[in-house]
């Protein structure tokens, strides 16, 4: 009974060795290829963040800590740039800016090298710049009237165009100081309780051209009469 207790115990041990061999080859193998030639980890999502002649290209890992250097190409190969990478284990994150690009639609190849000079297979991303034939769109946000009530002067807005981010306004209090206010989105009425009677309001509208863009664009400055 001793010998086939201890058989017994033996095989049981050898079947969990065995089936964690197995999920340690579950997440190393999509690294190997069938030629035995092993990769760097690659990143399991990427995002490109649209900005003001930049783009940010946002890469998520898991099991990424072993790599040393991230690449990033485009416009075929003829740029690039190469980023030192510092991963924490089991999953983290990195951001690379890319400024001083031209505007326009761009193809982006990132791949990564590990401690062992091991390359990943490259990740392709899209992403878009953003510039002045952008900012040359862009209007301010209507004004449907301006009127005042018994505390307040009150702005109603116009509907929000597609990417309106917000409305600031630049105008003097009661007492002459100069005072700021940030018109959300969504708002549709404004109450200002001082300003200056029928002194002037400038006003900017910011807009977003994609909703996880790193960079507002304003609009050309306009300039409104205060109610009396």
């Amino acid at each position: 009974m001793k010998n086939k207790s201890k058989i017994f115990v033996t095989l049981l041990s050898l079947s969990f060795a065995l089936i964690a061999c197995d999920s340690m080859y579950d997440i190393h193998k999509q690294y190997i290829n069938e030629d035995g030639i092993i990769y760097a980890a690659k990143p399991y999502e990427v995002k490109a963040k649209a900005g003001n002649n930049r783009v940010i290209v946002k890469m998520y890992f898991i099991s990424g800590s072993n790599l040393r250097k991230n690449i990033i190409e485009w416009n075929e190969g003829a740029d690039s740039i190469v980023t030192e990478t510092n991963l924490n284990a089991p999953i983290d994150s990195m951001e690379v800016e890319i400024d001083n690009i031209e505007e326009g639609s761009y193809i982006f190849n990132t791949y990564n090298l590990d401690k062992d000079n091991n390359r990943s297979i490259k990740v392709q991303i899209i992403g878009k710049v953003y510039g002045d034939k952008y900012k040359a769109t862009l209007i301010n946000r209507a004004v449907n009237s301006i009127a005042k009530n018994d505390t307040a002067m009150v702005i109603r807005w116009a509907q929000p165009r597609e990417g309106d981010n917000g409305v600031e306004l630049f105008f003097n209090d009661a007492s002459g100081a100069q005072s700021t206010y940030r018109v959300a989105a969504d708002e549709l009425e404004t109450y200002i309780e001082s300003w200056e009677r029928e002194g002037t309001m400038n006003y900017i509208t910011y807009y977003l051209p994609e909703e996880d863009a790193v960079d507002e664009f304003p609009s050309e400055k306009e300039t409104l009469t205060m109610a009396k």
